[in-house]
C-alpha cells in the first residue's frame, strides 16, 4: 500500500530520478523517470518455489514496469536475457552490473573466535571441526535448491565421506519440508542447522 501511495505522490516531488531496487510497483504505475534492478527470474520461471503474493506481484507489474522504466539494471548475464526473452525490449535498455562485494565476505583468520563459536553450538560433541565443514547461507526454503544440497550431501555420506555439513540462515517460506527432509533422511548426526550467527561473525567461517 505504502508503495502505490508513493507511486501517485513521491515522499520527494523535486527528484530527477527514481531508482527501485526491489520493487516494480513504482515503475509500473508512475510516469516518473525510474531505474528498476532485475536481480532474477526465480519468480517467473519457477514460480511453485515461490509465495503467491511474488508470483502475482511479478505477474501484474513486471511488464509495465520494464517498459516504462528509463534503463534496467541486471546482475547477471543470465538475467539480461531471461527478460529479452520474454518480453520485445531492445538490449540497449539493459545495463549488466554485478553485485558489490561487503567488507562481510572478506577473509578474516580470528580461529580462536570461530572456534569460541563451535563451542558454543558444542562443536566438539558434534565432530564439527574448524579444520573442515561443508558451508551453506542463506534462508531456509525451497528455492534456494535445498532439497538438491541435502540428497547430494547423503550421497557423499554413504561414499564415506566424514565432514559435517553446517546450514546457517534463518527459516523462510515452506521452510518445514527441509527439515522434514533432513529428518527422512536421517542427517541428524551430519547436517546442523545454525540460526543464530551474525553478520560479523559470518566471515570467521567463510574463512
Amino acid at each position: 500500500l505504502g508503495q502505490i501511495k508513493t507511486a501517485k505522490k513521491p515522499i520527494l516531488e523535486n527528484f530527477d530520478l527514481y531508482f527501485s531496487p526491489s520493487s516494480l510497483i513504482v515503475p509500473s504505475l508512475t510516469n516518473y523517470p525510474t531505474v528498476v534492478m532485475i536481480h532474477d527470474f526465480s519468480a517467473i520461471k519457477f514460480p511453485h518455489l515461490h509465495k503467491l503474493k511474488t508470483q502475482l506481484l511479478e505477474k501484474f507489474f513486471m511488464s509495465s514496469a520494464l517498459k516504462k522504466t528509463r534503463k534496467i539494471i541486471t546482475p547477471s548475464e543470465s538475467t539480461k536475457n531471461d527478460i529479452l526473452a520474454k518480453y520485445n525490449l531492445p538490449e540497449s535498455k539493459i545495463a549488466v552490473i554485478p553485485h558489490g562485494l561487503e567488507t562481510l565476505f572478506f577473509p578474516l583468520h580470528n580461529m580462536l573466535k570461530l572456534e569460541q563459536i563451535l563451542n558454543n553450538f558444542s562443536a566438539n560433541d558434534r565432530g564439527i571441526s574448524k579444520d573442515g565443514f561443508y558451508l551453506f547461507v542463506g534462508t531456509i526454503e525451497p528455492r534456494k535448491n535445498l532439497t538438491t544440497l541435502l540428497l547430494a550431501y547423503k550421497k557423499y555420506k554413504q561414499t564415506g565421506g566424514s565432514k559435517k555439513l553446517l546450514i546457517i540462515g534463518k527459516n523462510g517460506w515452506n521452510f518445514n519440508q527441509i527439515f522434514q527432509l533432513h529428518k527422512n533422511l536421517n542427517l541428524g548426526q551430519d547436517v546442523f542447522f545454525l540460526q543464530n550467527i551474525s553478520s560479523q561473525d559470518l566471515p570467521l567461517f567463510y574463512s
